[in-house]
């Protein structure tokens, strides 16, 4: 193949895959539901808003952005908790998050809902969810 075509070939394959990722992009805009992030810091420490209120359908992402541990990172792991006993109620559980992780969850009925980081159960959140 001469090296035109390959030049054509790759251009055309790099257009197509932009314009893909602008139509995902839209799609995701034109959702009904909202995404909202919360922030794992380590300056300051904890959750980043430690409170939010969010609707009913909406997704949140938890970011692991601590980067203040020995190794230049610290992980976490977010675990709902029953607000009243303190105790593990298995509605999430992001495993063990590294430096840059994400978890999202979607939220499908209204409710309060308490997390910790499991790995420092003093640092705590709650997400309120309504209509």
């Amino acid at each position: 193949m001469k090296k035109q075509n390959v030049v054509l070939l790759s251009t055309v394959a790099s257009l197509t895959l932009v314009v893909l990722l602008i139509s995902q992009a839209n799609a995701i805009q034109q959702s009904p539901s909202s995404q909202h992030v919360i922030i794992i810091s380590g300056y300051p420490r904890g959750f980043v808003p430690n409170q939010i209120n969010i609707k009913v359908g909406d997704s949140l992402v938890f970011i692991n952005q601590d980067d203040s541990g020995f190794y230049g990172y610290e992980t976490h792991r977010v675990l709902s908790i029953n607000s009243k006993t303190g105790q593990p109620n298995g509605y999430f559980d992001s495993g063990t998050l590294y430096l840059g992780d994400k978890y999202v969850i979607k939220f499908p009925k209204p409710g309060n809902y308490t997390y910790i980081e499991a790995l420092d159960p003093t640092t705590s959140g709650q997400i309120i969810v309504t209509p």
